[in-house]
């Protein structure tokens, strides 16, 4: 439910934002030291630590505008009374701001930091064994599989559209 903003969960245009925000305010990804796509993995580890730890909700909004930036909270920027919460400027009506139905933010905040949590000890377990092991070399089995599991009937579903596309078969029938 964390994902419904009439539960106040955090929508998707309002993660959007957090993101392109977190990418714009990136130092190594504005001076181009790191191509993005080929950093997801740092970057999603990133994303989930800044939004889980170290963001000021209570103080700074986020607004992706001019290329994004920070900026002070003030009463005309966020509801009185009301720490912890998102503010988020929507760039098509910076009057708007996306998060203000986000009531459930320190539970949404939770589990960033359960996020980060999960992929640090990911990361430390295959450093681990790959240091037992003697190997150097990154492996190519992704880590995120640890916080965003995906259920079997789910990956077989995949592999079932991917072998119908392949034989030529897109009718509708073919995927029931």
């Amino acid at each position: 439910n964390l994902n419904e903003v009439h539960k106040g969960g955090l929508g998707s245009y309002t993660t959007v934002l957090m993101v392109v925000s977190f990418l714009q305010m990136h130092p190594q990804v504005q001076t181009k030291r790191i191509n993005p796509m080929h950093n997801l993995g740092v970057l999603t580890h990133r994303i989930f630590e800044l939004y889980g730890i170290f963001f000021n909700y209570d103080k700074v909004g986020i607004t992706v505008q001019g290329g994004g930036g920070y900026f002070r909270k003030n009463p005309s920027t966020c509801q009185p009374g009301v720490l912890g919460r998102l503010t988020c400027m929507d760039p098509n009506d910076p009057s708007n701001y996306t998060a203000r139905g986000s009531y459930e933010m320190q539970k949404i905040r939770e589990e960033f930091v359960g996020a980060f949590d999960a992929l640090t000890k990911a990361v430390q377990k295959r450093k681990r064994e790959r240091f037992a092991a003697g190997l150097r070399t990154s492996s190519e089995v992704s880590l995120i599989k640890d916080v965003f599991p995906v259920p079997g009937f789910v990956i077989e579903h995949r592999k079932k559209v991917a072998k119908i596309y392949k034989d030529g078969r897109t009718t509708p029938q073919a995927f029931k």
